[in-house]
């Protein structure tokens, strides 16, 4: 074990992933997979070209915060 401690079981079940090499989500789009659903997400804004967060003073639109 790593020592590491956790107060959600998702996040230790995520973390477990780290140790097991599990990357049970998939990209239907191209292929790559992905070990927690936030990095999973994270990439399907890429191949969706969504731009959620934008900046107040510009205006300009970003993938990631």
């Amino acid at each position: 074990a790593c020592g590491k401690a956790f107060t959600q079981l998702s996040s230790f079940q995520s973390h477990q992933r780290v140790h097991t090499g599990e990357r049970p989500y998939l990209c239907p789009q191209c292929g790559r997979t992905f070990a927690d659903p936030s990095s999973f997400r994270r990439h399907q804004r890429a191949h969706q070209g969504v731009k959620p967060y934008g900046c107040g003073e510009c205006g300009k639109a970003f993938r990631q915060p």
